[in-house]
């Protein structure tokens, strides 16, 4: 609760929980308030199996304009305003200063 609170009221929220610890709840009520806002969310997960299943997830939530992929294996929709991506992807993009974060407001 105070996670999505804190998102609600405009701060970053990095959430690291155990397994069925409602991480997917908080970055749902995340997603909804980004949409609505016209903002971007990243939602990262250590795996691309998992990636995969949130992407479908995500989609059957919010719809396929709403929510994008980026795996080492695929790049759906990369500018949606949900985008899923592994880990490994995140920590490139960071680490090479990606336009596509710059983009958004994520790096300078």
């Amino acid at each position: 609760r105070s996670a999505i609170r804190a998102f609600l009221r405009g701060s970053s929220v990095v959430v690291s929980a155990p397994t069925s610890a409602g991480k997917t709840l908080i970055a749902e009520a995340a997603a909804v308030a980004t949409v609505a806002r016209g903002k971007r969310l990243f939602y990262t997960t250590p795996l691309k199996a998992l990636s995969n299943q949130k992407f479908r997830e995500f989609c059957d939530a919010f719809g396929e304009d709403s929510v994008g992929l980026l795996t080492g294996d695929s790049a759906i929709n990369r500018d949606a305003p949900v985008l899923i991506m592994t880990t490994e992807i995140l920590r490139n993009m960071l680490y090479q200063r990606c336009v596509l974060l710059e983009k958004y407001g994520f790096a300078k």
